[in-house]
């Protein structure tokens, strides 16, 4: 049997992520998130450091992802 992490989506909507980057609000390190793929205004990509999140921006990663979108301590 083969297992397979869970993948999840959500949207941006904690207001303390929007307009900076995961390099600033240190994405992997506050919640372990791995977030694969983005995608801002029907445009898929693959983010980096500098990628920018927006607000109602879709992420798609492992359950960590959630506390990146929605944790109201990113600051």
């Amino acid at each position: 049997i083969k297992l397979i992490d869970a993948v999840c989506i959500y949207s941006v909507t904690n207001s303390h992520v929007f307009n900076r980057n995961l390099m600033q609000i240190n994405a992997r390190g506050m919640t372990g998130a791995v977030i694969s793929r983005l995608k801002h205004n029907d445009e898929i990509s693959i983010p980096t450091a500098h990628t920018v999140l927006r607000e109602g921006d879709d992420l798609e990663g492992g359950p960590g992802t959630f506390l990146l979108s929605a944790a109201g301590n990113l600051r």
